[in-house]
Order: structure tokens, then sequence, then C-alpha cells
């Protein structure tokens, strides 16, 4: 009789058998996009897939890198005495 009180106590309150609060519903999830991409020195394509804010990270990244490059000045190598 005791176990079955045990039983339907903690059936009636799982966070008392496994000792953890219920969590918040999980975030909604990205959408993922896939893009073909084709590179430098083959004809094939790759098909490469990633959640849209690794996209919009990668376009600010390659943006930031052009400016930098862009800002910066002279890029000539210094020429040597021949």
């Amino acid at each position: 009789m005791f176990t079955y009180i045990l039983f339907v106590a903690a059936a009636a309150n799982p966070t008392a058998v496994s000792g953890q609060e219920p969590t918040e519903p999980p975030a909604k999830e990205e959408r993922v996009v896939c893009k073909s991409k084709k590179f430098v020195g083959s004809n094939l394509s790759q098909r490469i897939c990633k959640t849209e804010s690794e996209w919009r990270i990668g376009k600010e990244d390659a943006q930031r890198a052009l400016d930098d490059r862009n800002r910066g000045g002279n890029y000539q190598q210094p020429r040597g005495s021949n």
C-alpha cells in the first residue's frame, strides 16, 4: 500500500522523481539554407548547407575583410635590388 502511494505521488509530480525543473520550450529553430558553390580549379559544384545566421555572419566577415583591405592603402610588395 505504501509503495502504491509513492508511485501515485511520483506520477503526479514528475519533477520530484527526476529532480529537474521543467525547462522552457526550445527556441524557434533557424531555417537551413543550402547553396551550390563552384570552387576555383573545379568544374564540380558542392552543396553547402548553413543556417541563415551563419550565411549572414560569413557575408559580414567577407565585407569587413574587403573594407579593411580597401582602407589599408598600398599593398604592393617591396621591390628588392636585382
